[in-house]
């Protein structure tokens, strides 16, 4: 897959993710029984990258 590619489908990933957390949580759980069906692993590197933009937002609107 090409990096393009696998970057605009970790972007969904991130928003399936984001929308109904259980349902990815299970998806990288049962990665060994259905790898077709396991998010990719640069997808946490972005939960990550969001993450730390949404605290470094906040703590500018907090004024921290």
């Amino acid at each position: 897959m090409r990096l393009a590619q696998r970057a605009l489908s970790s972007f969904f990933e991130i928003g399936f993710a984001l929308r109904k957390p259980e349902a990815f949580a299970r998806r990288w759980r049962d990665r060994r029984a259905q790898p077709e069906d396991a998010p990719d692993r640069i997808v946490f590197l972005l939960l990550l990258l969001t993450a730390a933009i949404g605290l470094a937002a906040y703590g500018l609107t907090m004024g921290l």
